[in-house]
């Protein structure tokens, strides 16, 4: 996660995270779609750190698709 805690206070949890995926051929073997994205829970690594973090759970979704040929 690129933190420091030096003293150790932060602990070693730095979060867990929950990721999620769907896949879907629109043309079969040639054309499909995929779906996702994923959520880190922040823990006590990010809260306690010395440096400034968000305290925000971090969020990512996306889309892809894929044309094989």
């Amino acid at each position: 996660a690129g933190l420091q805690d030096a003293s150790g206070a932060a602990g070693r949890d730095v979060g867990q995270q929950f990721q999620l995926r769907a896949r879907y051929w629109l043309v079969p073997k040639t054309v499909r779609a995929e779906f996702g994205g994923a959520i880190l829970f922040k823990g006590d690594v990010f809260e306690q750190a010395v440096q400034p973090v968000s305290q925000d759970d971090t969020r990512y979704v996306y889309a892809d698709i894929t044309w094989s040929f």
